[in-house]
């Protein structure tokens, strides 16, 4: 008896789909959340992106089914937040956080 027909295969295969499509999509979620909340309290971000990153943070945690689409809502949202703070960066305009501070935030 082989490998593929013995059903060992098959089940493994359905274990790490479980957890690549359940367990990562809410560990992803739950790391969104914690930004969220650490953006939030120290205005390190605009307020219109704590609130875009809570939304799809509760999208993700909240979402019964296993959609191929909810798993690509992560890497654009890195991707966004990435060239944001690019841009931002860019300017040399200081944060709310780095004004609050008085340029501790490094």
């Amino acid at each position: 008896m082989t490998l593929a027909a013995s059903g060992v295969y098959t089940l493994s295969r359905a274990v790490m789909f479980t957890l690549m499509n359940v367990y990562a999509v809410r560990m992803a979620g739950v790391f969104m959340n914690s930004l969220g909340s650490l953006w939030l309290r120290s205005r390190a971000m605009p307020r219109l992106l704590v609130f875009l990153t809570y939304g799809l943070a509760v999208v993700m945690l909240v979402s019964i089914s296993s959609s191929f689409w909810l798993i690509l809502v992560f890497p654009p949202w890195v991707f966004g937040i990435s060239v944001f703070i690019l841009i931002e960066t860019g300017r040399g305009k200081p944060s709310e956080a780095e004004d609050i501070l008085g340029g501790a935030v490094r």
